[in-house]
């Protein structure tokens, strides 16, 4: 169904959230039930032997796991929808400011999004104004459909990926070294927002025109003189286009080429196969865990990660199996990031401050957006031997401390206004040309390249 304005004018969350609770009212119900059935199994096994207390125990066990599963669906549907709701009024309004502001400047916005001069409504030369306005907002409104677009086929995706066939997870537990079994917890980051967007729309000067096509000389001018950051560029063209879509970035490679990620990730991984080893000791045999969610506190040391993700917070989703004496470890190591800049922050190279680039989004020309990137690694060894470990010799990716483009020290926003090193966000200046068959970067308008 294509979205019209009318849609989103009439879009309403109060149904989903009200769906949303009942569902959760469901799940009580059900875990409820199910733990009636557990402790009458375990009442009746007690004092009853033989085969035939085999097979209800057999049975009975079959029904609370079943019951357990459905519990989980009708809390997966409810937070999905709680999600959907709130994300899709957030989104709505958005469009709808757009199209205020529109109004406000004397153009129309048709039920289809096209943005338009009223005809013989001003003088021709406010006229040509209202043109190069048009042009301007289309492209600004075009983005925030986009935004509500991508918010429907987002819980889709997440509804289609739920079934009542999906596995049971077994009651929680924690490992010794902190990951738990069961559910994944909370994976909500909250991201820092120094520039919020739109805040100051309508308040460009010329300075700030100026400003707007300086970086855009900077971004082309500097796609033939740094084919190192092929990752880096296109953040920052994708901040410039203003829409806010969130992105994904290249961990793997990532993983390769910097020395610190590969640390990083290494860790985690180290971390995740030690609690998966105590759970296959402790008897589980089929069972998902996961780890908290982390701070990286290995920075980046190429210039080209450090103005693709810089600082950034990680965990690690996992599922263990054992068939006979033998250990099937699967698990993602997750990134996670906000591309923004921060106030009080400067360029490490330039001595630009981030405010440069942070009156873009205030002015609503450009967006921070959300990014993320994954590492998926398998292990499998024998029961009661040691387990493996990721390859600590690989030293082909990244650079060292001692030298190179880029050392541990120096962070992708340079330093503050005191001259202390920043840690995270900001200073994100491109200098590349992307290149290369990348599958995950792409064009803001889906080129690969």
């Amino acid at each position: 169904m294509e979205l019209t304005l009318t849609a989103v004018q009439e879009f309403d969350p109060t149904p989903y959230h009200n769906i949303s609770q009942n569902l959760d009212a469901q799940k009580h119900v059900t875990d409820e039930n199910v733990d009636m059935v557990s402790a009458s199994r375990s009442a009746i096994v007690d004092n009853w032997e033989g085969e035939a207390a085999l097979a209800f125990a057999a049975r009975s066990k079959t029904a609370e796991m079943r019951g357990r599963n459905i519990a989980d669906i009708f809390r997966e549907y409810s937070h999905v929808l709680s999600w959907y709701a709130g994300a899709k009024n957030e989104a709505c309004k958005h469009v709808l400011d757009v199209v205020e502001y529109a109004v406000s400047c004397g153009l129309r916005v048709s039920d289809r999004w096209d943005v338009s001069v009223p005809p013989k409504s001003m003088a021709k030369a406010n006229e040509s104004l209202l043109e190069i306005k048009k042009i301007e907002i289309q492209s600004i409104l075009n983005s925030a459909v986009i935004e509500v677009i991508k918010v429907d086929s987002q819980a889709i995706s997440l509804l289609s990926n739920y079934s009542l066939q999906k596995p049971v997870l077994t009651s929680s537990h924690t490992t010794s070294n902190g990951y738990t079994t069961g559910n994944s917890p909370d994976r909500n980051i909250k991201f820092d927002n120094f520039y919020p967007f739109g805040s100051k729309r309508g308040e460009a000067t010329w300075e700030d025109y100026l400003s707007w096509w300086k970086w855009e000389g900077y971004l082309r001018g500097g796609q033939a003189a740094r084919p190192d950051l092929d990752d880096a560029l296109p953040m920052y063209e994708h901040y410039r286009d203003g829409s806010g879509i969130p992105r994904t970035f290249d961990l793997e490679e990532g993983y390769r080429e910097d020395s610190a990620i590969k640390a990083q990730v290494d860790e985690e991984l180290s971390q995740v196969i030690t609690a998966a080893d105590e759970l296959a000791k402790d008897g589980y045999t089929s069972t998902e865990f996961h780890s908290e969610n982390k701070t990286a506190n290995k920075y980046p040391v190429t210039e080209n990660w450090q103005k693709t993700v810089g600082g950034y917070s990680y965990y690690s989703d996992s599922k263990l199996t054992v068939v006979g004496d033998t250990v099937t470890l699967e698990t993602t190591v997750t990134a996670r990031d906000r591309w923004n800049f921060d106030a009080g922050k400067s360029d490490n190279a330039t001595g630009t401050p981030d405010s440069e680039n942070g009156r873009f989004e205030e002015l609503g020309w450009a967006q921070s957006f959300d990014t993320s990137g994954t590492v998926t690694r398998t292990y499998t060894w024998k029961v009661g031997e040691e387990p493996p470990i990721p390859d600590a010799s690989d030293t082909t990716g990244g650079y060292s401390r001692d030298g190179g483009r880029g050392s541990a020290d120096e962070a992708r926003g340079g330093r503050d206004d005191q001259g202390d090193l920043r840690t995270e966000g900001g200073g994100r200046y491109p200098r590349a040309e992307p290149g290369g068959d990348d599958k995950v970067n792409r064009y803001p308008d889906g080129r690969e390249y």
